[in-house]
């Protein structure tokens, strides 16, 4: 007994130095900060993967005010999907609007399952004349189609995270996680955002990554653009929080808030919430000739 009694309690003290340590220490090194940006870089590429031909539901509500005047209110309702292109390191997020303020859209029937008959081409670009065709029931003179929860997300992807420089914010701590709160900013041009007239729009913001698993709990997305002929700045502001889906598995957003801001202030405060997620299956059959 006289011999073990030491081990033990040395054995106690290690353990306990060693918790210590795991819940104190906040490593700040370079190396670091780049193991966990490539663990989230690789937790976006397969979660790319596993969301494409995923559709969920997206109430978008969007109040536009300019100055001396009451604010114009829209709420959109849509289907929103992430299509895949496996020839390109690229997913295409869009939105198919079915009603504007509680009226029925139009000739919109049945678009997602043709989008999905189609061959990888056909995909992108049918994706982008439905993202471009749902994008003219946005409020406001701000002409945009980055408004979608996943852009900042594709910031992290491997094929372009090289493009961005990141840099440590802080480290936040919950009762439920810690959060690495990582700082991106866009060095390359032409940049992944870019005006009507090919302006580069050099993208800034804030990703908070779970330092083991890289998973991305919110995203933050800083633009200053030249969307108008008359070349006025607009600030904007575009926060994204996930959450766990059951039925699927996986971390989808959940909210999507944006905020944008003209230099004669006029402003535009949108928030989208995101239901309902499901797989989109098409089924199709060979039918023997009678």
């Amino acid at each position: 007994m006289a011999k073990t009694e030491p081990l033990e309690r040395i054995g106690v003290t290690l353990t306990f130095v060693a918790l210590l340590t795991a819940v104190w220490s906040q490593p700040t090194r370079a190396s670091d900060l780049s193991d966990i940006v490539d663990r989230a870089s690789r937790y976006v590429a397969a979660l790319g993967d596993e969301l494409a031909e995923v559709v969920a539901e997206e109430c978008y509500r969007q109040i536009w005010q300019t100055p001396g005047s009451d604010p114009v209110e829209r709420v959109l309702q849509s289907e929103f999907v992430l299509v895949g292109v496996s020839d390109r390191a690229e997913w295409v997020g869009f939105r198919d609007v079915f009603t504007v303020d509680d009226r029925r859209v139009h000739d919109r029937e049945d678009r997602l399952r043709q989008l999905f008959l189609r061959g990888d081409t056909q995909v992108l670009e049918r994706a982008r004349v439905i993202a471009d065709e749902s994008a003219r029931y946005n409020l406001g003179q701000i002409h945009r189609n980055f408004n979608v929860p996943t852009a900042a997300l594709f910031f992290l992807h491997p094929a372009n995270r090289e493009r961005f420089t990141f840099k440590l914010d802080r480290i936040e701590n919950t009762a439920e996680e810690t959060l690495w709160v990582v700082l991106y900013d866009e060095r390359h041009t032409p940049t992944l955002v870019r005006t009507p007239l090919g302006k580069i729009v050099p993208a800034r913001g804030r990703f908070w990554i779970e330092p083991v698993s890289g998973r991305v709990a919110r995203t933050q997305l800083w633009l200053k653009t030249e969307t108008r002929p008359n070349g006025r700045m607009v600030d904007v502001n575009v926060a994204v929080s996930y959450a766990r889906d059951a039925r699927l598995g996986l971390w989808v957003s959940v909210e999507m808030r944006e905020h944008y801001t003209t230099a004669s202030d006029e402003r535009l405060i949108t928030t989208a919430n995101y239901y309902n997620y499901r797989r989109f299956h098409v089924d199709v059959r060979m039918l023997t000739p009678q």
